[in-house]
């Protein structure tokens, strides 16, 4: 009884630390002031772990460059006399709630990770929720936009259906061997309200789920796919379609054969409006938030072309060791389940990359959760080892 009511209390206190982190969007058009009152507990509670942190002498290496990346974004924003405050406000939650999440887990990892389960799961049913009740939107966005709900436009859904996936297939596969009916039943169904709200890369992102799921043993037993291979193919994706435009060898078959065109609904023009003014500011970049294709398109549309964008090469520079950090420890990683599905969601996260930019606050914090998942998993296997030695 005594330990339920310390991990509830514990529950409640890791909910007061990630809500004010995780603002649905329509908060931002319907209710203002809450969102407010969120910013102002984000600095409160990145200013409290920050003193925790500082007591505890010890930073994860992937929150260290994480921290310089954002210094350095800050800087060029600066530098370039952008939005300063839209810059800090960003950083403050990115890194707020990645020092939560890193410390949590330390602390109590089964309860935190938990909680972060059980408040996914309450955003993406309430979103869903409004989906069923306003199937044409909810209210009109700052890009004249109606199809927006609960958690914001129907693209953006996918940002908070991921890492609930994550930690709902996590949490299960340490519960039950094999993946129950439910489960699956969960994912149709999220891929289904995707298919209704017509989301491209959320598709392709929860087919891709699917697939890798269902075919979890067979691809469990190709020792090549690493996390440092997925990253590079990824990278070399990037350098093939939004570079050098493999994708017009195969017109006839996308033109003649299919009917679509190849310009990605029209992405390759605003990939190509990105790489000539990359081109006039190649080592800083412009700034956050700083991408203006017309009034409608603010995003570049691809990650790495953003971070380019943003932080010019540099800041690519910096962005590319975070993610070094993060598969090096995922192949290090001994928790079969830990290792295979952090590999298949990193590699997922990056082919939704290819088509959208999306800002870090949306899924920097489940990458550090990862990240120190197999950390754990690779100390743990360390002491067994000890053990058994000393026996």
């Amino acid at each position: 009884m005594e330990n339920s009511l310390k991990e509830r209390r514990l529950m409640i206190i890791y909910l007061i630390c990630i809500i004010p982190f995780f603002i649905p969007d329509i908060f931002n058009y319907k209710i203002p002031f809450i969102v407010t009152i969120f910013r102002l507990a984000q600095v409160g509670i990145l200013l409290l772990y920050l003193i925790m942190f500082i007591k505890r002498g010890k930073l994860s290496k992937l929150i260290k460059y994480l921290f310089l990346y954002l210094v350095f974004l800050f800087f060029t924003t600066y530098l370039k006399n952008g939005d300063i405050y839209y810059s800090l406000k960003n950083s403050i939650n990115v890194l707020g709630l990645c020092l939560v999440c890193e410390f949590a887990l330390y602390e109590n990892p089964k309860i935190f990770l938990k909680t972060m389960l059980f408040y996914l799961t309450v955003l993406n049913v309430i979103n869903f929720g409004t989906i069923f009740v306003y199937p044409e939107g909810m209210y009109l966005n700052n890009s004249g936009m109606y199809t927006n709900w609960f958690l914001g436009y129907k693209n953006s859904h996918i940002l908070y259906i991921l890492p609930w996936l994550i930690l709902l297939i996590l949490d299960t596969l340490n519960k039950n061997k094999r993946i129950p009916i439910y489960l699956y039943l969960i994912l149709l169904f999220s891929l289904a309200m995707m298919i209704r709200l017509e989301a491209s890369t959320s598709i392709i992102a929860l087919f891709s789920l699917i697939v890798c799921l269902f075919f979890r043993n067979k691809l469990e037993k190709f020792k090549l796919v690493t996390g440092k291979n997925l990253l590079v193919i990824s990278f070399v994706l990037f350098l093939l379609i939004v570079i050098f435009r493999v994708q017009d060898i195969f017109s006839f078959i996308f033109v003649d054969v299919l009917d679509k065109t190849l310009t990605f609904t029209g992405r390759t023009y605003i990939w190509d409006n990105a790489l000539e003014k990359i081109s006039q500011s190649f080592l800083f970049g412009y700034g956050d938030n700083s991408f203006f294709y017309n009034k409608y398109i603010l995003s570049t549309h691809n990650q790495f072309l953003g971070i380019v964008y943003e932080t010019g090469i540099i800041g690519l520079f910096i962005y590319l060791i975070i993610y070094k950090c993060i598969v090096k420890e995922i192949d290090s990683c001994k928790d079969d389940h830990v290792l295979f599905f952090s590999k298949y969601f990193i590699f997922i996260y990056l082919l939704m990359m290819l088509m959208e930019d999306y800002n870090m606050r949306y899924y920097m914090y489940i990458f550090v959760i990862i990240y120190n998942l197999c950390i754990m998993s690779a100390s743990k296997h360390k002491e067994l080892i000890e053990v058994q030695g000393e026996s």
